[in-house]
């Protein structure tokens, strides 16, 4: 169903190893719109020095319950309750909407073949392994695309508050 494609959608990471495996690269959900400046993730990202860095936001009351728990220095201790045990004390429970920052060791921590997920496999390995992996805490405005009521209603969101990039790329582009 529905979930075993969301578990297996890493796979397709994997397969690109040989296009991605020379600098860092950003992998964003097909299923879920996030207005943010990837410039400003970026730079988080290599300020931090991670293997990993996930985009995350507070949960709003109906967001994916899949939590994702964060100290006080941005990093990621456990995510879905990955791995076991009792998440470090002090941690803030976000939730992810879909946008990554990955440095080409990531895939290290993948399987050579077969599905698996990025969140349930790579990012648990990750972090048993004690590798640094970061969340770039953002209020940025996420939505989801993924089913016909959900593409109406982003839509409708756009038709009311466009997001603000256009202004900027014309700004960036003017003679």
């Amino acid at each position: 169903g529905a979930l075993g494609a969301r578990i297996a959608t890493a796979t397709g990471i994997k397969r690109a190893e040989r296009w991605l495996a020379d600098e860092p690269f950003v992998v964003a959900n097909g299923d879920s719109l996030l207005e943010l400046p990837l410039r400003d993730v970026l730079e988080f990202h290599t300020a931090r020095g991670g293997v990993a860095t996930m985009a995350l936001r507070v949960p709003a009351v109906g967001d994916d319950p899949s939590r994702v728990d964060v100290d006080e220095d941005d990093r990621v201790r456990r995510i879905a309750g990955l791995p076991p045990g009792a998440s470090a004390a002090g941690c803030r429970a976000l939730m992810f909407p879909g946008l990554h920052v990955f440095e080409p060791d990531v895939f290290r921590f993948m399987p050579a073949a077969g599905a698996f997920g990025i969140v349930r496999a790579t990012y648990p390995a990750l972090l048993e392994a004690g590798r640094p992996v970061y969340g770039f805490v953002t209020q940025a405005r996420w939505l989801t695309i993924d089913t016909a009521p959900a593409l109406t209603a982003a839509d409708a969101a756009f038709r009311a508050a466009p997001f603000a990039y256009r202004a900027a790329w014309e700004r960036l582009t003017d003679p």
